[in-house]
């Protein structure tokens, strides 16, 4: 994240039904982590560099949009790689 505009964005297809649970770790700064499902979004944000997670249940073939942002203004023009990691529980 280089600008206080910056964001990132993944997709994925559902292989299977279940609760897929979104994280964002090793954070050099304060980002926020979105998901977005056919049946609405979750989010999490926040000012320290602790672990964003947030969880959508979809169904089988159901997209999942990924989103992460600048939070209050903490980007970098150096910054290193964002872990982003998706499981389904």
């Amino acid at each position: 994240m280089r600008t206080s505009t910056d964001q990132h964005w993944w997709t994925m297809t559902a292989p299977t039904a279940g609760d897929y649970i979104v994280r964002l770790s090793e954070l050099p700064r304060a980002y926020g982590l979105e998901a977005y499902s056919p049946s609405g979004s979750s989010s999490s944000t926040g000012n320290t560099l602790s672990d964003r997670v947030v969880t959508r249940t979809l169904r089988a073939g159901e997209r999942l949009d990924i989103r992460v942002a600048v939070s209050a203004g903490s980007f970098s023009t150096s910054q290193p790689c964002l872990s982003v990691c998706i499981g389904v529980d």
